[in-house]
């Protein structure tokens, strides 16, 4: 008589030896792509189950995403824009996959205890709207997977499991404008230009340059506090003038907004240019003093 003896117990032992019963959140990414480049932490929460020293170590290993390469890009319609992943803020170190990820590519997190919450943080780069200039509005996303591994008592690495994690990035629609002197290049912190005549001449002139910088179509109004005329407080004869920009030919603005046409484009990366001329018109003596007029150009995204 032969007896056979089914050795069940085998792989249970190894499973039980090779899990540690993990419970890990990870969360999805998102964040606003804007004027300044971002460094963005982003947190996961590990626990396990198992009372073994085997299980109080972990490594957390990143994959490449859809780009599949270190360089990572998130996708929106067919374009795409750049991102990436880094173990400290100071953007030292990308993150990688087991087997690419060298020393410090890689986070590493302690559990000592059983059924108790621990948290690791990592940095993801936000690229800005400067940057990502050329890159068209939407919400660009990629998806990848975080690979956990625990690190036992004899030194080996022991896969424990798999999290998916998306990361979201959006980008606005937006137009710059800038108003600086002729041949200048576009300034976006200069949005106030002051023109000075001086003693003021019947049909002097003077010009600057609107810059816009946008990345979608936009279209311009035109508006002024006094209606077209250089005003003194307290009143007296005003000085009337009239205002050309780019192509628009000689207007005089009124105080509501006056539609000047529309670009079915964005702009390059230096902005569109567009010249502004002021003439004045003709007047008789004035009282001294200071005469003045705002006026205001918009600009709006569409």
């Amino acid at each position: 008589m032969k007896t056979v003896i089914l050795a069940l117990f085998l792989p249970l032992l190894a499973w039980g030896q090779g899990s540690c019963d993990l419970d890990l959140s990870l969360g999805n990414f998102t964040a606003s792509v804007q004027d300044v480049a971002q460094v963005l932490p982003h947190t996961l929460t590990l626990s396990h189950d198992e009372n073994s020293g085997n299980c109080r170590n972990y490594r957390l290993y990143f994959a490449k995403g859809q780009a599949n390469s270190y360089q990572r890009r998130a996708y929106s319609n067919g374009n795409s824009m750049p991102y990436n992943l880094y173990r400290t803020v100071s953007l030292g170190n990308v993150l990688k996959d087991f087997g690419d990820a060298g020393t410090n590519e890689f986070i590493s997190l302690s559990a000592p205890n059983d059924e108790t919450n621990y948290n690791s943080t990592w940095y993801v780069e936000v690229k800005s709207k400067d940057t990502l200039f050329n890159v068209p509005p939407g919400t660009y996303t990629d998806t990848l997977p975080v690979n956990i591994y625990n690190v036992r008592n004899n030194g080996n690495i022991t896969y424990q499991a798999s999290r998916f994690m998306t990361l979201s990035f959006v980008v606005p629609r937006y137009a710059e404008v800038s108003v600086v002197p002729v041949n200048q290049p576009h300034n976006p912190t200069s949005t106030v230009y002051i023109m000075d005549f001086g003693t003021m001449v019947p049909q002097e002139e003077l010009q600057a340059d609107l810059l816009v910088k946008a990345n979608v179509p936009y279209g311009m109004h035109v508006s002024s506090s006094n209606g077209g005329f250089l005003k003194k407080t307290p009143d007296t004869t005003p000085v009337p003038y009239q205002i050309q920009i780019g192509s628009s030919g000689w207007i005089t603005p009124p105080t509501y907004p006056y539609w000047l046409g529309q670009e079915n484009s964005g702009s390059g990366q230096s902005g569109r240019r567009y010249n502004i001329k002021v003439r004045l018109g003709n007047f008789g003596t004035l009282d001294d003093g200071d005469y003045d007029e705002t006026i205001t150009i918009t600009v709006s995204a569409f």
